[in-house]
């Protein structure tokens, strides 16, 4: 009901990607409600807020960035 009150009143839905939430409305933005990251994209992508990619990495320089930030984070 939630879904379709707001729809009715004009406000911007953006919802969990649930079988149901189609099958009530069409959101303007929809996400994975077991995801933070997810979560956090779609209301980025919502407000216009440019979404920066992640750089790739191999796993010795991801390693390396790790063990350089955990020497900050003990001082």
């Amino acid at each position: 009901l939630p879904l379709i009150e707001a729809r009715k009143i004009g406000l911007a839905i953006l919802s969990s990607e649930l079988d149901y939430v189609r099958d009530v409305v069409d959101p303007e933005e929809s996400f994975d409600p077991n995801s933070p990251i997810s979560i956090a994209r779609a209301v980025k992508r919502y407000l216009g807020i440019r979404i920066e990619e992640l750089p790739i990495m191999d796993c010795s320089t991801f390693l390396a960035r790790l063990i350089e930030e955990t020497k900050y984070d003990e001082k």
